[in-house]
């Protein structure tokens, strides 16, 4: 039986797009780490943690234990950049 990749005669090498061009390649969604912003491939990722029900993946062992630590603070909305106020004369 052929792996899905064979069948596109691909062996599994990769092409220098990246890990987000392998991520949509292989038809899945893009995952972010939510600590770094990088995008994490969900059929390889090592690193899960589960919160809520929802199931995130990250880059590092390092970023799971942070956001282990306090989900919260990385899940909140940030704050939008405040804006400068013009000079009263």
């Amino acid at each position: 039986m052929l792996d899905h990749r064979d069948s596109h005669g691909q062996d599994g090498a990769t092409d220098g797009m990246g890990q987000a061009a392998s991520v949509a390649a292989q038809g899945l969604a893009a995952i972010t780490d939510p600590i770094c912003g990088m995008t994490v491939d969900p059929a390889t990722s090592k690193h899960l943690f589960e919160h809520a029900g929802t199931a995130y993946h990250f880059c590092s062992a390092g970023r799971r234990s942070k956001f282990e630590a306090d989900p919260a603070k990385y899940l909140a909305p940030q704050p939008a950049a405040a804006q400068p106020q013009p000079a009263v004369a």
